[in-house]
């Protein structure tokens, strides 16, 4: 159950938000524990949820560097490719046109 929902009877009851509630209508020991507690645990929590935001955000922020990284080597590595193909159409087109005029010649 989240804590919101577990909120004591004097701040169920409160009319105001959180952030305005005037506290002289508590009226015993047992009723100031319960708030007590409540905020305590309310301020870990948001804490925790802070926390948990910022970690996922760092984490997303780190996946997207190494994509980035990942996509520039795939990058690399496909131009890589391409010059060594482009090379050896290169290689073969030079030693087709050796034949090619090496033929020429000798019909001459």
């Amino acid at each position: 159950m989240p804590l919101a929902e577990r909120k004591p009877p004097f701040l169920r009851d409160a009319k105001a938000s959180l952030s305005n509630i005037l506290f002289e209508g508590i009226q015993t020991q047992e009723e100031l524990t319960e708030v007590h507690e409540f905020l305590f645990n309310y301020k870990l929590q948001e804490k925790w949820y802070s926390w948990v935001r910022d970690t996922q955000n760092d984490e997303d922020k780190n996946q997207e560097k190494e994509q980035k990284k990942r996509l520039k080597q795939e990058h690399a590595l496909f131009q890589c490719h391409k010059r060594e193909l482009e090379a050896r159409l290169a290689a073969s087109r030079a030693k087709e046109e050796e034949r090619c005029q090496a033929a020429y010649l000798e019909e001459i």
